[in-house]
């Protein structure tokens, strides 16, 4: 089993490259081993690279960051490989607790998780960006979203500044993982266009994760 690569996806896009291992890695050999992982299977929908280490029941984002959809990609995993699916309990990498999750298959290749991370640090402070656009920004530990209610930049180069000046005025270049998340309401619906930079492995992705709401967006 181990050195099998599992490919999941999570809330509709979001694909993560999973490599089972019979022990850890060195955080220099997750970052490296990431990297090729990554650039392998990115034609093929990953947008970033996890290992499961067998013999401590762990998942090591490459970066060493936290992933909420990944983890939910690793308890469809360890369901898959293990025999129960309801009472899940394994760690992840950027959150120090356990996980606590529950699986439904609801088809071959669909599935419902839930995930629970008791304990998780969550902080989050309203900010104001230079072109006067409200945001939050949404501290995990693991990994720091900056939401912004504004329109998304369709060009990557026009994405990709913003992101990089946004780290910039709120000094979060030193983190492990920074979000830029850009929300707009159509009617009763929130989407959301989720431009994500992982520090360790270099990776910047414009994740096609999905979300939508019914109600209206409130920050």
């Amino acid at each position: 089993m181990t050195g099998q690569i599992r490919l999941i996806t999570a809330a509709g896009g979001n694909g993560t490259a999973i490599k089972i291992i019979k022990r850890p890695l060195t955080r220099e050999e997750y970052e490296v081993q990431g990297r090729v992982l990554g650039e392998r299977l990115e034609l093929a929908g990953a947008e970033q690279a996890r290992f499961l280490v067998l013999n401590q029941n762990h998942f090591e984002m490459a970066g060493g960051e936290f992933c909420g959809n990944a983890t939910r990609s690793a308890a469809v995993l360890l369901s898959q490989i293990g025999t129960q699916q309801e009472n899940l309990s394994f760690t992840v990498s950027g959150f120090s607790g356990k996980v606590h999750a529950t699986v439904e298959q609801r088809s071959s290749s669909r599935f419902f998780v839930h995930c629970e991370f008791p304990g998780l640090s969550v902080n989050a402070r309203q900010v104001i960006l230079p072109d006067r656009f409200p945001a939050t920004i949404v501290d995990l530990g693991g990994i720091v979203h900056v939401v912004v209610e504004a329109a998304f930049p369709k060009d990557p180069a026009d994405y990709e500044q913003a992101h990089a000046s946004i780290m910039s005025q709120f000094g979060l270049a030193s983190r492990d993982a920074v979000g830029v998340i850009w929300c707009r309401q159509t009617e009763s619906e929130v989407h959301i266009d989720p431009v994500v930079w992982v520090r360790a492995v270099n990776t910047f992705f414009y994740e096609t994760s999905w979300a939508q709401a019914q109600s209206p967006l409130a920050m």
